[in-house]
C-alpha cells in the first residue's frame, strides 16, 4: 500500500494538478491542511483517493511546525495501512516515470528511504533552471519529496530542538522562539538511502512570481524576528 502524504496551505492554484497526478499511482492520499483560507480543503474533499484530512488551526503566523505536520501525516498514513509513504508539499510532484519504477522501489529490502533529484520549473511547466544549485538539487540533498518505508519507529524530529532546548536558548542567549521550518532525515529507519537520478521531483513554486515573492518575504521576515 503506497500512501501519499500531502502538506497543504492555500494551494488551490495547483492542488487539482497535484491530487490528479498522485491519484494515478498512489493507493491513497492523506493531507494536513495548515489553515488554508482558500478552496484547498474543498478541493481535497472532492478526490476519491483522499482518505483523511487533518485541519490545523494556527494560533498566529508563528504557529508553524513542519515536523509536527509530517508526524501527523505519518499517523494518518499508518491508519490507512501504508507500507510506503510519499511525503511532499502541494506544490511538488515526482516525474511520471515513477509509475514504472515504484514497484522496484517498494519491493527491495536494502533501503527504507528513496530520495529524488529536485528541479525547479521556471515560470513554465516546460522549462527549468539548472544554472544554480538551489534550482537543481542532487538527491542526497533532498528531503522533500521523499519516499519512506512505514515502520513503527518512523519519526520526524524537530530540527530546532525540543521545547526545553528552545527555552535554554532563550534564557542563555535571548534567542526568540521561531517557527519550525524544514526537516531532517527521518529517525527510526535505516540511515542509508536509495538515491534516484532518473525519477526527479519538481518544485513548482516558481510558476507564479507574485506567489514566490510573498513566500520568500514571509520566511525572511519570520527568521529575522
Amino acid at each position: 500500500m503506497l500512501v501519499a502524504a500531502l502538506r497543504v496551505k492555500n494551494e488551490e492554484w495547483i492542488l487539482d494538478f497535484t491530487l490528479s497526478c498522485l491519484s494515478d499511482f498512489c493507493d491513497a492520499i492523506v493531507c494536513v491542511d495548515d489553515g488554508s483560507s482558500d478552496e484547498s480543503v474543498a478541493i481535497m474533499k472532492s478526490y476519491e483517493k483522499v482518505r483523511s484530512i487533518h485541519i490545523n488551526h494556527p494560533k498566529n503566523y508563528r504557529d508553524i511546525d513542519e515536523p509536527r505536520d509530517w508526524n501527523k501525516l505519518t499517523e494518518l498514513a499508518t491508519a490507512c495501512d501504508a507500507e510506503w509513504i510519499l511525503y511532499l508539499d502541494a506544490d511538488e510532484m515526482v516525474s511520471p516515470n515513477i509509475c514504472k519504477r515504484i514497484s522496484e522501489y517498494t519491493s527491495q529490502d536494502d533501503y527504507d528511504v528513496v530520495r529524488f533529484r529536485k528541479i525547479t520549473p521556471w515560470f513554465s511547466f516546460n522549462k527549468y533552471r539548472s544554472d544554480m544549485p538551489r534550482f537543481n538539487h542532487p538527491p542526497e540533498n533532498v528531503l522533500n519529496p521523499i519516499l519512506v518505508r512505514q515502520v513503527p519507529s518512523l519519526k520526524w524530529d524537530n530540527n530546532r530542538g525540543s521545547f526545553f532546548k528552545k527555552l535554554l536558548k532563550f534564557a542563555i542567549r535571548g534567542e526568540k522562539f521561531k517557527p519550525n521550518y524544514g526537516r531532517v532525515f527521518p529517525s527510526g529507519v535505516k540511515n542509508n538511502a536509495l538515491l534516484s537520478d532518473d525519477v526527479v521531483s519538481l518544485h513548482y513554486n516558481f510558476l507564479d512570481f507574485n506567489k514566490i515573492l510573498r513566500k520568500q518575504l514571509f520566511y525572511a521576515i519570520r527568521e529575522r524576528e
